[in-house]
C-alpha cells in the first residue's frame, strides 16, 4: 500500500552505499546512501540539476559511480568482469524524449531488443509485442512509424519496449515532461497499470498527485544529496526540508 513500509521482509534491489559522481570536477552526486527494495515504487523528487537523472543513468550502467558502491539486483557496478549486456537485460528504461527508432515501426521497436539481446524466437517476440500494446492501449499503431505518432502514443511505445525485455526493475525519467495535461493523464495511467504489476519501479517526476497516489516512499534530491525521505503523504503535507518546501510550493501552484 503506497505510504506504507514497502521494505518489510523484501529483498533489496538497489543499493547506494556513499555513491558520489563528478562530471570535469563538478560534483553531481555527493555520498548517496540509499535503498530501494524489491516491489518498492520511489518517487525521485527535486529541482532540475539535482542529480535525480544521474541517479536513474549509474542504477543502470550509462554512468559510472566515481567514488562509493552501487549494487543493483545482486550485482556490483564496479565489478570490472560484469556482464553489462546481460545485466541491462533486466532494467527497463524510459527516456524524457522517448528515444524511439525512426526508421523502425513501432513493432520492429518492441520486438528488437528481445530478439536481439535476449535471442528470443521472432514469432514470440511479434506475440509479445502485440499483446503489450494492447495492454497500453495502442493495439491498433503496430505497423505506424515514430512520427506518425503523438508524443503520449511515443511515450507508450517506449514503455512497451521496455516491458518487453521483462526487467525486474523500470526506470522513468521525467516520462510526462514533454506532454501535455491530457498526453499526460494517458501515460500516467499506464505507468499506473504497470505498477500494480509489482515491478520493481523508480520514477523521477514533477507530478505531485500521481506521487501520492502511486509511491511507497518519496525521495527529495538536493544539490546532489538525498535531504528528506518518506512515506509521500506525509512529506507532501508536511515537508520538514525547507528545500523541500519551497520546491512543492512551486509545484502546487
Amino acid at each position: 500500500m503506497p505510504g506504507q513500509p514497502a521494505h518489510v521482509e523484501r529483498a533489496p534491489m538497489i543499493c547506494f552505499s556513499g555513491v558520489s559522481k563528478a562530471y570535469d570536477g563538478a560534483w553531481i552526486l555527493k555520498q548517496i546512501d540509499l535503498t530501494v527494495y524489491k516491489g518498492e515504487k520511489i518517487a525521485l523528487m527535486g529541482y532540475s540539476g539535482c542529480g535525480k537523472t544521474t541517479m536513474l543513468r549509474c542504477i543502470n550502467g550509462l554512468e559510472q559511480c566515481s567514488t562509493g558502491q552501487l549494487v543493483v539486483n545482486g550485482a556490483n557496478l564496479s565489478n570490472p568482469d560484469l556482464d553489462w549486456n546481460r545485466f541491462r537485460a533486466g532494467i527497463g528504461m524510459v527516456f524524457q524524449q522517448f528515444n524511439l527508432f525512426p526508421h523502425l515501426t513501432v513493432l520492429e521497436n518492441i520486438v528488437l531488443g528481445p530478439v536481439k539481446v535476449k535471442k528470443m524466437a521472432r514469432a514470440a517476440a511479434v506475440e509479445k509485442a502485440h499483446q503489450l500494446l494492447m495492454q497500453v492501449g495502442i493495439g491498433d499503431k503496430a505497423d505506424f512509424y515514430p512520427e506518425k505518432l503523438s508524443g503520449g502514443q511515443k511515450q507508450r511505445v517506449a514503455i512497451a519496449r521496455s516491458l518487453a525485455m521483462e526487467p525486474e526493475i523500470l526506470l522513468l525519467d521525467e516520462p510526462t515532461s514533454a506532454l501535455d495535461p491530457p498526453m499526460s493523464r494517458e501515460v500516467l495511467a499506464v505507468i499506473e497499470q504497470v505498477a500494480a504489476q509489482g515491478m520493481t519501479l523508480v520514477m523521477v517526476t514533477h507530478e505531485l498527485r500521481f506521487v501520492s497516489h502511486l509511491a511507497d516512499r518519496l525521495v527529495f534530491v538536493d544539490g546532489g544529496r538525498v535531504v528528506e525521505e518518506g512515506c509521500p503523504a506525509a512529506i507532501l503535507s508536511n515537508p520538514q526540508q525547507e528545500s523541500t518546501r519551497r520546491y512543492l510550493e512551486i509545484f502546487e501552484q
